[in-house]
């Protein structure tokens, strides 16, 4: 199964030292994300600093180390959905596109906990509960 994971599930994982950042690190399925993710992180950078405890150096090496887990969608492959997914989420939060996006492109469910996804039905969408369960799965077929 492929997830395209989204900002603030990302932003949750870099915070804290919690089953998300556990799921990001060791969940066995394709983690993906637009290279959009970048500029997002970037603007939360001092606060993902401040809230986790870390210089920028060691938040710095945290996305780094995340980032060896999750392959990140090029820009110009999400580009050849954005304009369907803009249209798809008009209505509830058009800056989620890029993510539904990557998603339509890649053949892939997203992971996020935000509700404005629940207005479309382009690609299924799992909650982070969801994941958890998944990966619990995983763990119990070792």
């Amino acid at each position: 199964m492929k997830y395209v994971v989204d900002a603030n599930i990302i932003l949750s994982g870099l915070i804290a030292d919690s089953m998300t950042r556990r799921l990001l690190v060791e969940l066995e399925d394709g983690l993906l994300t637009p290279a959009y993710v970048y500029d997002e992180i970037g603007a939360y950078t001092e606060m993902v600093s401040e809230k986790a405890g870390l210089s920028p150096v060691g938040v710095e090496e945290l996305i780094e180390l995340l980032f060896e887990r999750i392959d990140v969608v090029p820009r110009p492959v999400v580009l050849d959905s954005l304009q369907e997914a803009a249209r798809i989420m008009r209505n509830t939060d058009p800056d989620d596109a890029v993510y539904l996006a990557a998603a339509i492109e890649r053949d892939a469910h997203l992971w996020s906990d935000d509700s404005d996804y629940d207005e479309q039905d382009a690609v299924p969408v799992a909650r982070t509960d969801d994941i958890v369960e998944r990966f619990e799965q995983q763990i119990s077929e070792l």
